[in-house]
């Protein structure tokens, strides 16, 4: 099946978001696909670094000294910034395909979220680490807590609790963009948005700028929107960790809110099917 007349087609797209070349997760003619590199510099950087705390620790007297309450903070610190260079978002070789469940074309987030949500956890283990290192005495005893000190084992808390719910979202496969024959649903960390078809402008989103834009949904009835307590305010569609490309997402939710009649596929293998051959997906 050919483009739809009159809708942007994906062809000619590239992997790292530009207007000309080959489509995102495709390799060139005659070569290969780009190879990720941040694995490989985020253990470097881990090693050097590691091996810094070492030489920071050496001095401390043998290795069974070495276990202080700084030297534990320091690694954890180090740890975290690997688990950082980790998650940082990647924006080549994102698929033009949603996932098709439950009665609704669902965009997931990428597994480097978990990266993501690790380096939280390692950054807080730090923190409280370098507090205990302050709350213990030269001869080993656990001093009485100042003023001070009880409002940031407080905040430590507190920290915890934010962990422990974003880290249970993450697991609930939050966030996550849905596309259901009604609406188009954002499940994001804390809350959920929910923009029937209605409401959307016709003609729209526009394509993001590059392939690692965020896609900008344009609502004329505002007054239609269902917003969770704690749901994202903004119409915007942030990119960073969707496993899809963002004009492939732009490009079908033009497509639904142009073609209303197509909206009882939206969902279905048949569906997802036509929906990709209508866009000119390869």
């Amino acid at each position: 099946m050919t483009a739809v007349a009159g809708l942007r087609t994906l062809e000619g797209m590239t992997g790292g978001g530009g207007t000309t070349g080959t489509a995102p997760g495709t390799a060139p003619a005659g070569g290969r696909a780009d190879r990720d590199n941040r694995p490989l510099f985020a253990v470097l950087t881990t090693v050097l670094i590691a091996l810094s705390v070492v030489a920071f620790a050496w001095p401390s007297g043998p290795p069974s000294q070495w276990w202080s309450p700084e030297t534990v903070t320091l690694l954890l610190a180090v740890s975290s910034f690997g688990a950082v260079v980790m998650a940082l978002p990647s924006y080549d070789h994102r698929p033009l395909r949603f996932v098709v469940r439950g009665g609704r074309f669902v965009v997931l987030a990428q597994r480097r979220l978990w990266y993501a949500v690790a380096a939280l956890a390692l950054q807080w283990l730090s923190m409280v680490s370098w507090f205990v290192g302050r709350l213990v005495e030269v001869d080993g005893q656990i001093r009485s807590l100042r003023i001070l000190e009880l409002t940031s084992a407080g905040l430590y808390v507190v920290l915890l609790a934010v962990l422990i719910g974003t880290t249970a979202s993450a697991a609930l496969g939050r966030p996550r963009v849905e596309l259901t024959p009604e609406a188009v649903v954002r499940r994001e960390i804390w809350g959920t948005r929910t923009v029937p078809w209605e409401a959307l402008r016709p003609g729209g989103p526009p394509r993001p700028a590059t392939g690692a834009g965020d896609v900008r949904l344009v609502v004329d009835r505002p007054e239609l929107v269902l917003l969770s307590v704690w749901g994202p305010r903004s119409d915007v569609i942030r990119m960073a960790y969707a496993d899809v490309h963002p004009w492939f997402l732009a490009d079908a939710i033009h497509y639904y809110v142009d073609h209303p009649d197509r909206r009882a596929g939206i969902g279905t293998p048949a569906g997802h099917d036509h929906l990709r051959a209508g866009l000119g997906a390869p």
